[in-house]
């Protein structure tokens, strides 16, 4: 076999898209259609991607981040999070005999089944 392929192998997708898109490569009518389509897609996704920039961009805490930036810098802060509230757990958990936390003794009194109620109680009061 010329294509260096074994018998039932699939051509890689990039392989194949280049294929397509190689104008210097005869190809018939369903082809053709398939390589303008393509071009029309990629026209039209890379115009979805700066609509999606320009709305999110509002949101993004640094000047000249990117979307992946972005992403990169909320999976880091849902995982302290995640962290966060492993400790809070921790914390919580009736059972534990090691860890404690000193709280107003009225906010431990109005939420003796739930510590997150009176953390937000002790924080919800006014300083």
């Amino acid at each position: 076999m010329s294509d260096n392929k074994t018998p039932c192998q699939a051509t890689p997708a990039a392989t194949l898209r280049e294929q397509i898109m190689d104008s210097r490569i005869p190809k018939n009518e369903r082809e053709w259609w398939a390589a303008r389509t393509i071009e029309k897609l990629e026209r039209e996704l890379a115009e979805a991607s700066k609509m999606l920039y320009r709305l999110a961009r509002p949101f993004f805490p640094s000047e000249g981040a990117t979307i992946e930036d972005e992403n990169t810098r909320l999976r880091a802060e849902i995982e302290l999070l995640r962290k966060d509230g492993a400790r809070l757990d921790w914390l919580a958990d009736p059972k534990n005999t090691i860890g404690n936390v000193t709280l107003p003794r009225q906010h431990i009194m109005d939420h003796p089944d739930s510590m997150r109620a009176a953390i937000d109680a002790a924080m919800a009061e006014p300083k």
